[in-house]
């Protein structure tokens, strides 16, 4: 099976994009330590893991027993690892430079309880082997949600006292710790740009609302395949935060407190993670699913090789086959490991072949054939990720 990637997470200096999904990468986690000592790279490979676990089942590792194993044995399964700098380390700091690398707008919003930062020296960056991990989840049963992932674009307001603020790249350490932690979640986030475009409109009062027709015409610039909307007051006592997640006609909305911006962030992109994973995440089927698909507009060699690579690229199908050719109509035999509705919803986030009614007897070579099940349409012209 072909794999595809992707940067995780969008930056944006342009809004011009065609497909919102995104893949992403699961199998590399990112921990905190105190020195390069084995001994501590040692302990440091189960939190990695549980990183990587996290991202490829979306719930909390302690709610899935299952994954025990693997963590502990997590060292097995380390492809490479490397150490850099932690470039936000800092082992004093002293009054003079604490405000050092903030904008005037950071300064004005900052907290009593400011965002949790980084206390340790070097950043590990453990690379796990992908088909090992995966073996290993199939054999214990556990739902995999796979590298498609669908696109959020995130509107987030801070208010303390009487002044709202869009979190933009206006705001880079908070911007910062939102798409950290956005990553550590396997989510596809991003920020809009809080532009004039975006200032314009934008309904602040009603996005504070929580109300999606608050963002919606601002919304139409930037591809994405879901919303999400939060607002966070800034109280004394730490942050008061709610928020409406609206993704493919699913609606959930909740309330957090936490102390410190990383910590709530956190708390967010978990649950989002885990109502994403509760839908999308895939059990092995106990026995071999087989679907037969006929893609149209196939009109060259690269276009069969492309559509071949895409259908694979899929984590619910196991093997493609091709099974005739008609002119431009393929005839495709797939297995699956999931069940055909999971297969058309992973399809559909893809985004690329377009469904197709099923034609017409009269004339048509694949009507008088062997029946395919499902019917689609190749783009003219797709470049693949």
């Amino acid at each position: 099976m072909l794999r595809f990637t992707s940067i995780f997470l969008l930056v944006f200096t342009c809004v011009d994009f065609a497909v919102a999904a995104e893949r992403v990468q699961l199998f590399y986690a990112v921990v905190q330590v105190e020195s390069q000592d084995a001994s501590e790279r040692d302990e440091a490979f189960p939190v990695a893991m549980e990183q990587v676990l996290g991202k490829l089942t979306g719930a909390s590792v302690q709610d899935n027993p299952e994954l025990s194993p693997i963590i502990s044995q997590a060292q097995r399964y380390v492809l490479s690892f490397s150490y850099r700098a932690n470039p936000d380390f800092s082992p004093v700091l002293s009054d003079q430079a604490e405000g050092e690398g903030e904008t005037e707008v950071e300064k004005s919003l900052k907290l009593d309880f400011p965002a949790s930062a980084p206390e340790k020296q070097f950043l590990l960056t453990v690379n796990f082997a992908d088909q090992a991990i995966l073996k290993a989840l199939r054999a214990s049963n556990v739902a995999i949600w796979g590298s498609l992932r669908p696109s959020i674009l995130s509107w987030v307001v801070v208010q303390r006292g009487y002044e709202r603020q869009l979190l933009t790249s206006d705001l880079p350490q908070l911007e910062t710790s939102f798409m950290e932690s956005a990553s550590e979640y396997g989510l596809v986030s991003f920020l809009p740009v809080g532009d004039l475009s975006d200032q314009n409109a934008i309904d602040m009062a009603g996005l504070w609302g929580l109300f999606d027709s608050s963002v919606s015409e601002a919304g139409k610039r930037y591809p994405h395949d879901a919303v999400l909307q939060m607002r966070v007051f800034e109280a004394e006592e730490g942050l008061d935060a709610k928020y409406a997640f609206r993704e493919n006609g699913v609606e959930i909305e909740g309330r957090f407190r936490a102390a410190d911006y990383s910590a709530l962030f956190g708390l967010v992109n978990q649950e989002i993670a885990s109502n994403l994973s509760s839908r999308y995440a895939i059990k092995a089927s106990e026995q071999d699913q087989y679907l037969r698909i006929s893609v149209s507009n196939v009109q060259t060699f690269l276009d069969y090789v492309k559509v071949v690579e895409h259908l694979g690229s899929l984590s619910t199908v196991t093997n493609v086959q091709l099974g005739a050719l008609y002119g431009s109509d393929l005839l495709l035999d797939l297995e699956l490991r999931a069940s055909e509705d999971q297969f058309v919803q992973q399809l559909a986030l893809a985004g690329i072949l377009k469904e197709e009614s099923a034609p017409s007897s009269s004339g048509n070579v694949l009507a008088t054939s062997i029946q395919p099940q499902l019917y689609y349409q190749w783009p003219t012209s797709i470049g693949l990720k």
